[in-house]
């Protein structure tokens, strides 16, 4: 797994998943989808079990397979453009 040193907030945790899967579907993945690099937990357990929000974002894209190029940055704002 990739692993990126910046921290994620939960609002841009849930903004990513929202982005990426839809509002539905993205909670019914956190609630429902049990992750093997979780601990075979399910994304929302491993958040209550205090595993950091970018450790279940990268597991959660690795698992549904998400292209790497939308790892890193989902649910965050866009940089300026120069």
């Amino acid at each position: 797994m990739i692993s990126y040193a910046v921290a994620v907030r939960t609002s841009e945790f849930r903004r990513a998943v929202a982005t990426e899967f839809g509002e539905q579907y993205g909670r019914a993945l956190l609630r429902d989808l049990v992750i093997d690099s979780l601990g075979h937990r399910t994304s929302d357990q491993a958040l209550a079990a205090g595993v950091p929000e970018r450790d279940v974002w990268l597991a959660l894209c690795e698992a549904m397979e998400v292209p790497v190029e939308r790892w890193h940055g989902a649910g965050l704002p866009t940089p300026p453009q120069r």
